[in-house]
């Protein structure tokens, strides 16, 4: 036996239309845990696959005909790094109607279809969305996952900016000591140059001195030849 739930907008309507129920004999819960789930506060169900249309309101809105909606987290879907879509989690507080959870719990471990439309610009699309049990509720923490992924690529983003700067500063701060040490380069060029200039000037002094004693040598003897002259006049 089926039955159904359907809404044609992105607000849920009343349940009782477009349900469907898959039986299963592969249940891992017995029929008391199940049906105590179906009445019990603070159960969960996972929502395998959600439209990107789909936002934390719209599914707090959708999901709350049912019950009281205590959070929704919405956890994209990963592979080889990439985003393959979206799933959801709906925890409630209690149950509004024991329709859904009932049907949900004697499908289980399978799904139970409700379909959600939106329209826009007069278009309905209709998606089919598989409910089941969430069988392992996270407990209530200060940030939900889907808070944790948006914090998560915030920081990767922020790490990248930060990444760019520090490789930009690293070749802004390369090319400063290129100069310096081409500037260094220069200035020991230079201060060779000056040493050897130094050098050759200091050897020309030694020359010109040693010409000055040579002259002042010859000066002597020349002043004796004359007083030497001058004696025998």
């Amino acid at each position: 036996m089926q039955r159904s739930i359907s809404t044609t907008s992105s607000l849920p309507i009343a349940p009782g239309l477009g349900l469907t129920r898959q039986s299963s004999q592969n249940d891992t819960m017995d029929r008391y845990d199940t049906e105590h789930w179906a009445t019990a506060k603070g159960s969960s169900i996972y929502i395998q696959w959600i439209p990107d249309e789909m936002t934390e309101a719209d599914a707090t809105h959708f999901f709350g005909t049912y019950g009281i909606v205590d959070r929704i987290e919405i956890v994209h879907k990963m592979k080889d790094g990439m985003k393959i879509g979206r799933m959801l989690f709906v925890h409630y507080s209690e149950w509004y109607y024991t329709f859904l959870p009932a049907e949900i719990a004697k499908s289980h471990p399978n799904p139970v279809d409700i379909d959600y439309g939106v329209t826009k610009k007069n278009n309905t699309k209709v998606y089919t969305l598989k409910c089941r049990i969430n069988m392992r509720p996270i407990p209530k923490v200060e940030y939900s996952a889907s808070q944790l992924t948006d914090m998560f690529e915030n920081l990767q983003q922020k790490f990248s900016g930060m990444s760019a700067m520090t490789t930009q500063n690293i070749e802004r701060m390369y090319c400063e000591l290129q100069q310096k040490s081409d500037a260094i380069a220069y200035l020991q060029a230079d201060n060779l140059r000056m040493q050897m200039e130094m050098e050759a000037l200091q050897k020309r002094m030694k020359v010109l001195e040693q010409m000055d004693l040579d002259n002042g040598t010859r000066f002597e003897e020349i002043d004796k030849r004359l007083q030497h002259v001058e004696m025998k006049k």
